[in-house]
């Protein structure tokens, strides 16, 4: 069966969480109980971990190993030029969604 990869809301060293509606999905759909097995991503890594917990809108995993990821693919923001008040905040924006540097 295929490990399913999810990605942490709140982690630490040694744990990682999932919240909210990813949470209820693998709670209601997947039905996860303690002990099963997934890849979860956390921090810009990927581990390999285990479900430690499972409340209703939260499931706690322990992470066992990292694994080896290929790194992200690099994204290139490609904007038409109009009204600089509407095109301002896409740039402002653009580092925190680590994209290429911006050439003009």
């Amino acid at each position: 069966m295929t490990r399913r990869r999810w990605i942490a809301e709140h982690w630490d060293e040694a744990t990682a969480t999932l919240v909210g509606a990813q949470a209820e999905h693998m709670t209601r759909v997947l039905r996860a109980q303690p002990g099963m097995e997934a890849d979860v991503v956390a921090g810009g890594h990927v581990f390999h971990a285990q479900v430690a917990a499972v409340a209703g809108d939260e499931v706690r995993f322990n992470l066992i190993s990292e694994l080896e990821a290929d790194p992200a693919l690099p994204v290139t923001l490609v904007m038409a030029v109009y009204k600089f008040d509407h095109m301002e905040w896409p740039l402002k924006k653009r580092p925190s969604w680590e994209l290429r540097p911006l050439r003009p």
